[in-house]
């Protein structure tokens, strides 16, 4: 798979740094990270049943209803993981996470921009799976999602 390179900035000891990416414009394909920011994995959201099935659960979650069609596109983001089987280390996969430092190891990290002129790498990198995910119950996958809606809206650093 071929991603495009972007700057990063750790926030933390104020490091540039550059990380792969899905490139600019592409729609419905996500690269999502562990939670050490040192893992990628790949998903098609058009292709994956998970993700449909975790967005139709969430239009049925409480105050989602009163979201903006956007706000529930990121929240549906945000919250995706859920779905997913976890990383090696044990964190979970997520759309939203930032790639770590490579000068402190910090995942406090912020995007700046994609790199002028563009660069790009070409990289084999698995698809998410949903391994456990498949295994459980619906009303299992109902509460799962409900509890991860409910800490989402109640986080300081996610805003819909």
């Amino acid at each position: 798979m071929i991603l495009s390179k972007y700057y990063y900035r750790c926030k933390n000891c104020d490091s540039k740094f550059k990380a792969l990416d899905i490139h600019e414009g592409a729609y419905a394909e996500f690269i999502l990270r562990n939670g050490k920011g040192d893992q990628l994995r790949h998903l098609n959201a058009i292709d994956d049943s998970s993700y449909d099935e975790v967005a139709q659960i969430l239009e049925c979650c409480e105050h989602v209803s009163t979201l903006s069609e956007n706000q529930q596109s990121d929240l549906l983001q945000h919250i995706f993981g859920v779905a997913c089987d976890p990383a090696n280390d044990g964190s979970e996969f997520q759309i939203d996470n930032k790639p770590k430092c490579p000068s402190c190891d910090s995942v406090n990290t912020i995007l700046c921009g994609p790199t002028n002129p563009v660069e790009t790498e070409e990289i084999d990198i698995l698809p998410v799976e949903h391994t456990i995910w498949n295994q459980i119950t619906t009303l299992e996958k109902k509460k799962k999602v409900e509890l991860v809606v409910h800490q989402a809206l109640s986080e300081s650093n996610f805003r819909v």
